[in-house]
């Protein structure tokens, strides 16, 4: 899952940013792991696909390399940045440093301002929680407070908002064939039960749902925030979709789709939203962001761009 960030000088300048859920399903085990030379050929077929490429790259982490959630996903991702950080001759690739959980703040070029979370910290169980976390808002927000919101990009793998599964939109279909919410092709009919599961994940949620109390919690606590900011721009993961919401503000900006694509719909502040796989680029200028564009990529092998005017409504 990979945002594509070019300033409109050229690729030579530009920067991918790896959203996080880089190795399904649950992260890079240890040596000697059954699963351990599967996941080193996954995150080097994504390492091989940018070997080339000219400009910055960073790595943000997702739950997926946590470990899926489980216990002993700190591990899982300091394991991953390592493997990376050899693999490249590179350390300084994965953000933030020591799976910690941020903000990290990086200027790549002059005027252009990048802060990486690791969303997963807030919502990894227990293992990890220390003083960090009574002052990370305290001090993001004075960080916030000196930079320009307009040039200003917050790196993240969880959306804080999203109109697609994680967020708790769902179609009726789901309802009577909800495998399909796991990626089946439809699977057979489970009415009653279908719509209890539907209903569990949009109210309740699953641990990697808006509706979980840790990530309602810190979604919260994250838009009280940037709502004082207008015009910062929040770029994430997680949903298997491209989306991109202008709401309170802000921009939310999803770039989840480098593998797969899920439902997803329009709703409240949607500018764009797209089922299918590829990525999304922002194009930047000196005076902020210029323009947004979505890669997508068509079943019969094709590709589409939609290009679109970056403007606050």
């Amino acid at each position: 899952m990979k945002l594509l960030h070019n300033s409109i000088t050229g690729h030579q300048n530009g920067i991918i940013v790896f959203l996080g859920d880089l190795i399904y399903p649950e992260g890079l085990p240890e040596i000697g792991h059954l699963g351990r030379e599967q996941a080193e050929k996954i995150m080097q077929s994504q390492l091989a696909a940018v070997e080339a490429f000219p400009g910055k790259l960073y790595f943000l982490s997702g739950n997926h390399d946590w470990k899926k959630g489980s216990a002993g996903g700190w591990k899982y991702a300091r394991r991953l940045a390592h493997f990376i950080h050899e693999s490249l001759g590179r350390k300084d690739v994965c953000m933030p440093i020591l799976a910690g959980p941020g903000p990290e703040l990086i200027e790549p070029y002059p005027g252009l301002f990048l802060i990486f979370l690791n969303t997963q910290w807030w919502m990894q169980p227990g293992e990890i929680k220390d003083e960090r976390g009574k002052v990370f808002f305290r001090d993001f927000r004075k960080m916030l407070c000196t930079l320009p919101p307009d040039k200003t990009l917050i790196m993240g793998h969880h959306p804080l908002r999203s109109h697609s599964l994680h967020g708790g939109k769902f179609k009726k279909r789901h309802h009577l064939f909800p495998l399909k919410l796991y990626g089946y092709r439809q699977g057979p009919p489970i009415p009653i039960l279908g719509s209890l599961l539907v209903w569990y994940r949009k109210f309740i949620g699953a641990r990697e749902d808006m509706a979980s109390p840790k990530y309602a919690w810190f979604k919260a606590q994250m838009l009280d925030m940037l709502e004082d900011f207008p015009g910062i721009t929040y770029v994430s993961g997680h949903e298997h979709n491209l989306q991109w919401i202008q709401d309170e503000g802000i921009n939310h900006i999803i770039s989840g789709a480098g593998s797969k694509a899920y439902y997803v719909t329009s709703g409240k502040g949607t500018r764009f939203a797209s089922k299918s796989k590829g990525f999304i680029e922002l194009i930047w200028q000196d005076d902020g962001v210029a323009g947004f564009r979505a890669h997508e990529c068509n079943k019969d092998g094709t590709s589409k761009v939609t290009e679109m005017h970056w403007k606050q409504e």
